[in-house]
């Protein structure tokens, strides 16, 4: 597998930047990107995956972005 695709999915199973909740300014976004397992159990092991973003546009203010990756990741569930 090229680097960059071994980069790519490395970051979001070690919860690297910008996998890591970090509320980054892109093209005029805030965006916040984290990780969560399928079962929803927190274990680093599992063998799904998912990447979750949080978008808006404009500025936003740190004290209304940063709580809200917890909340995405507490409530995210997988359907099926």
């Amino acid at each position: 597998m090229p680097q960059g695709f071994q980069s790519n999915w490395a970051k979001p199973l070690a919860r690297e930047f910008p996998y890591d909740a970090t509320v980054f300014n892109s093209n005029g976004e805030i965006r916040i990107k984290t990780t969560a397992d399928a079962a929803g159990s927190g274990d680093p092991a599992a063998k799904i995956h998912y990447t979750l973003a949080l978008v808006a546009e404009g500025e936003q203010p740190w004290d209304l972005m940063s709580p809200r990756p917890g909340l995405l990741q507490r409530s995210f569930r997988v359907l099926g």
